[in-house]
């Protein structure tokens, strides 16, 4: 305690310092140590978390700052400089500034992972889009799951699971009763007649 009351004279009398300034930052401090004690289970990811109060989601630093305040009806971690939140009905994509990048136009929208957000309209159909906000492909896939690090990801229609690529296309018809799960240049197919393996081009092989 006698350390930081000379600390604190020593900001009045050398730094020149208002006690005025010296209560805010005192301040400050308390809200800090308030806030990350409040949220003790808080999950950071790229240094901010997502936090929940009063029926909303915000999103604080390490200090214990709230970055983003408490106006979110739903909110995913960030990843790739961005998260997916909820405003009045629909979902859109914020950087850690609060700006608006991908508008406010989903009915779902998850977490970028690989360059592209699985994102779901009105109908409950998805595609994927990318950080410029530009779809993939058009709302078609009942069902789909998100790009791998060789540029493929599962897509389901009519209960049936294929592969499209980071080009929007479909390297693997739906015709498997399984996801693929192509992985450079391998993947399973199981049909209702054969189980194979195929290629990075969709190609059978052996």
């Amino acid at each position: 305690m006698k350390t930081a009351f000379l600390f604190f004279f020593f900001l009045i009398s050398v730094c020149g310092w208002s006690q005025d300034d010296v209560k805010a930052t005192l301040e400050d401090t308390t809200l800090s140590k308030n806030v990350l004690q409040k949220f003790p289970n808080a999950d950071f990811y790229e240094d901010v978390a997502r936090v929940y109060s009063d029926g909303k989601w915000g999103y604080i630093n390490k200090q214990g700052e709230i970055v983003l305040p408490f106006i979110y009806l739903e909110a995913s971690d960030f990843n790739e400089g961005l998260a997916a939140v909820k405003l009045n009905s629909k979902m859109g994509f914020i950087d850690k500034q609060g700006k608006t990048i991908i508008p406010f136009v989903y009915n779902y929208a998850g977490k970028f992972w690989n360059q592209f957000a699985i994102v779901a309209d009105e109908k409950g159909k998805y595609s994927f889009v990318n950080k410029k906000g530009d779809l993939l492909t058009a709302f078609v896939f009942d069902n789909v799951e998100s790009f791998n690090d060789f540029g493929f990801a599962n897509i389901k229609i009519s209960n049936k699971w294929g592969v499209v690529n980071t080009a929007g296309k479909l390297i693997v018809p739906a015709i498997s009763k399984y996801p693929v799960d192509l992985r450079g240049d391998k993947g399973s197919v199981a049909t209702e007649k054969e189980t194979y393996f195929v290629n990075g081009k969709g190609q059978k092989i052996k």
